[in-house]
């Protein structure tokens, strides 16, 4: 395997579970490939330091940080090609608030989160009380994943449900309390064409179709997406595809072929072009790659 890319291990429990847990490892730009999804995540880095990006914000992180990601908000990380850096990734499914729709506060607390009306915040403040609970309830999670005493699964669903309460007391509204920045409201206005590029990825999208589904102009949303995002449309939407490529090419037998189709690459020889640009090489090294760890 090449030295900066990125070893993940996904402890998963059964279908049932809406939980997953990868202990992450990576240097260079290859710590987290830039990518979106619509389920809930905490990251915390256990070694090492690293800039994580969500949406447009960038976050310093070192050991013991954790941060926050909300449905198809897009993320990633890098740090320096010497730097070795690791983290835990909980990723929780959205069923996981879903699924207890009779609770009496659902309409109030829980469906604003899933209909994207209203957003953790992505850092706690360092050191304050609210970290150090968040801090505790981690732990308790690892510790039950790891070793499954009986009623693990209950356990870890109480803990995380705790969590869900103690962030939303630091979520930013969307009433007309004025708490949202300019920043945080564009960020909803694209999360929709997030989670349209994160469901269909083979779709075809031009720039007018992203502004379409945004209700902006062409200039307008070109202009508003480069601010938000760092990145113009296009090179953004060619990175999420190349590096979800990247992924079917370590964790799936696809053909190269199959999986350029899957991520709207039609054409196999711009795919390969494309997919050198930004990795530096070639899709078929990937495959080599897996065969040999």
């Amino acid at each position: 395997m090449s030295p900066d890319a990125p070893t993940r291990i996904e402890t998963h429990e059964k279908p049932d579970f809406p939980i997953s847990i990868y202990h992450n490892r990576g240097s260079g730009d290859g710590v987290l490939g830039i990518h979106c999804h619509g389920d809930f995540e905490i990251l915390q880095v256990t070694r090492g330091e690293a800039v994580f990006r969500i949406g447009p914000d960038s976050y310093p992180c070192r050991q013991g940080d954790i941060l926050f990601v909300n449905p198809y908000e897009f993320h990633s990380a890098a740090t320096t090609p010497d730097q070795t850096v690791e983290y835990v990734a909980i990723v929780y499914e959205r069923n996981l608030l879903e699924s207890i729709t009779l609770h009496p506060d659902y309409n109030r607390f829980i469906r604003p989160l899933l209909e994207n009306r209203l957003r953790f915040p992505h850092r706690i403040a360092p050191e304050s009380r609210l970290e150090g609970q968040v801090q505790s309830l981690l732990v308790e999670i690892l510790e039950e994943y790891e070793k499954k005493p009986v009623g693990h699964e209950w356990m870890i669903r109480t803990c995380l449900e705790k969590m869900v309460v103690l962030l939303y007391r630091q979520a930013p509204s969307d009433g007309s309390g004025g708490r949202l920045t300019a920043q945080q409201r564009l960020g909803w206005d694209f999360a929709d064409l997030f989670r349209l590029i994160a469901e269909q990825p083979s779709r075809h999208m031009s720039t007018r179709d992203a502004a379409a589904q945004v209700r902006m102009s062409p200039y307008h949303f070109c202009r508003r997406f480069k601010e938000y995002a760092g990145r113009t449309f296009v090179d953004f939407l060619n990175l999420y595809r190349v590096n979800e490529a990247e992924r079917l090419l370590r964790d799936t037998t696809l053909t190269i072929t199959e999986i350029a189709e899957q991520v709207g690459f039609c054409n196999i020889h711009y795919f390969d072009r494309v997919f050198r640009a930004y990795k530096k090489r070639a899709p078929s090294s990937m495959r080599i790659s897996r065969a040999g760890d």
